[in-house]
């Protein structure tokens, strides 16, 4: 049952990671993994019913990409994409699957993998990830041959 009472969390600066997932990774936490890569695997001619758990898995398993930002192995182009879709039009927050839209869903939803923390300030979640932006792309710059 939805709780009805739900109260912004804002987050504090430092290095806060995200709240702790109940599933490692979201195939784990598909009811029948065979069913979901079927459904991936299907031809494009044929519509793919998606359930609820299954678009909120969605959600999480793009919400996931933030943990590449801190990882100096991932890929510069990989984070830079991953900061134009946090870092979007706010135009755009109301779209499905922008970041907007995967936080409220992954803090809120029952079927989230993550554990649950409600709704969270937006723009207080852009700024603690603003905040480290810097350290992180350095440190992935370090990681890069002289020269």
């Amino acid at each position: 049952m939805p709780r009805t009472n739900l109260q912004p969390v804002t987050l504090r600066t430092g290095d806060t990671p995200l709240p702790p997932r109940a599933f490692p990774y979201v195939a784990y936490a598909a009811n029948n993994p065979q069913a979901v890569e079927h459904q991936l695997d299907a031809s494009a001619d044929e519509p793919i019913e998606w359930t609820e758990e299954d678009i909120v898995f969605l959600h999480c398993l793009l919400l996931d990409e933030l943990n590449g930002l801190a990882d100096p192995a991932t890929p510069l182009e990989e984070k830079l994409d991953t900061l134009r879709w946090v870092f979007t039009d706010p135009d755009k927050d109301d779209k499905p699957f922008s970041f907007a839209s995967c936080v409220r869903v992954v803090g809120c939803s029952p079927l989230s993998t993550y554990t649950y923390c409600g709704l969270v300030d937006l723009e207080t979640f852009r700024e603690l990830l603003l905040f480290n932006v810097r350290r992180w792309m350095r440190e992935s710059l370090n990681r890069l041959p002289p020269g």
